[in-house]
């Protein structure tokens, strides 16, 4: 597992080497290098092999390798008594030994699957393999049909928004730094909630038409963004419902290895790291801020781990902990949404308008938090029960 995991690693930097935007007039990196050899200079290499679509397929390269190691080792994996879900069972189920040597067609078929490649959601060689003996058609049409028709509502309701809500595409990256820190302290609190739920909504969009689009060909996944980011209050609920599927992933695959709750430090550190340079776009160690983004959400799950699990459970300590913990899930991600240098600036205004407006906010969480107690909405659980980020 090592060797694979350093194997794909090194070849994730490379391709984000090659792929590496060199600046307006010059595109991207492999684009001089061909330039370079007579024979190539008619290609364009521009929009071949993005480093988007091959982070995915690097997923995809390490799940064959550590299933095929883990079917060779079956005491390392979870029982198939121990899945809490369908796809759990089906990611945990070992293939026979020798499948894993001599079927190629099934291989290539898993690499470059078109409705997951360049996106995802993940999708497990398991779960995979296992799904093309038996597809998974335990959705029916009206339950695929629903799915699609969600997908089409919610389009609809963030092209609806980019006429009302214009935060989410200003904030981010267009706004001068200097007219973000004059506007009101409220103002920034509400521009960044709104960039915060553009993106859970754009992400959903796009893992839910992929989604959709497998199981019409009887291939399922894990379902993304299963919890509304106004619901999430905690950093380790907020890995476990918005990318799923890279939590499952990285559950299976990186942090059981390590040593899972035994060893979560580990773990959680490696985790972290991984997820932040999956992320990069430039080149590995070119943008500070995706490193900093994993910092900070490694530090709040780990506080929620080694030191949350033992504060009192009740409804209106839960609503002070999500209030606090919004505040901070904001500034955590807000590298992830814009450079370090504004999300830095950004997250000290951000304090001050959390400050006016934390007494309501308390409220309407203790509030939320009472009623999801009551109602118990359904969490995606980790490989094995007490493995979870």
């Amino acid at each position: 597992m090592l060797v694979s995991w350093l194997a794909n690693l090194s070849a994730l930097v490379a391709m984000f080497w090659l792929t590496a935007d060199l600046g307006p007039g010059h595109g991207i990196r492999i684009q001089s290098i061909a330039h370079k050899w007579v024979w190539l200079r008619g290609l364009n290499f521009q929009g071949c092999g993005p480093w988007h679509s091959y982070r995915f397929t690097c997923l995809r390269f390490i799940s064959f390798a550590c299933d095929s190691f883990m079917a060779a080792a079956p005491s390392r994996t979870c029982s198939s008594g121990q899945a809490s879900d369908l796809m759990t069972f089906i990611t945990a189920a070992p293939r026979p030994t020798e499948e894993y040597s001599k079927s190629l067609g099934l291989y290539l078929a898993y690499v470059t699957y078109p409705p997951l490649y360049f996106a995802g959601p993940f999708l497990s060689y398991n779960a995979f393999a296992g799904q093309q003996e038996k597809p998974a058609f335990r959705h029916s049409n009206s339950d695929i049909a629903k799915l699609a028709l969600s997908v089409l509502g919610y389009s609809c309701t963030l092209e609806l928004l980019q006429h009302v809500f214009w935060y989410s595409g200003w904030v981010g990256s267009q706004a001068p730094l200097a007219t973000l820190l004059t506007m009101p302290g409220l103002e920034i609190v509400a521009a960044v909630h709104v960039l915060v739920n553009f993106e859970w909504m754009s992400l959903l969009v796009v893992w839910r038409f992929n989604r959709v689009i497998a199981l019409l060909d009887g291939i399922d996944t894990f379902e993304n963004m299963t919890l509304n980011i106004d619901y999430i209050c905690s950093f380790q609920d907020l890995w476990r419902h918005w990318h799923v599927s890279l939590n499952k992933f990285c559950v299976r695959y990186l942090y059981v290895p390590l040593g899972g709750s035994k060893r979560p430090l580990l773990g959680v550190l490696a985790t972290f790291l991984f997820v932040a340079l999956w992320h990069e776009v430039h080149g590995a160690g070119t943008a500070f801020h995706w490193y900093s983004w994993g910092a900070l959400n490694c530090v709040g799950v780990l506080v929620e781990k080694l030191f949350l699990g033992f504060a009192p459970k009740n409804s209106w300590y839960s609503g002070a902990m999500g209030a606090a913990t919004q505040l901070a899930m904001q500034w955590a991600n807000l590298p992830a949404l814009m450079e370090w240098d504004a999300s830095q600036a950004l997250g000290l205004r951000i304090l001050a308008g959390w400050a006016l407006g934390l007494p309501v906010v308390l409220f309407g969480l203790q509030r939320v938090v009472g009623d999801l107690e009551k109602n118990k909405a359904s969490k995606v659980a980790g490989d094995c029960p007490a493995e979870n980020l």
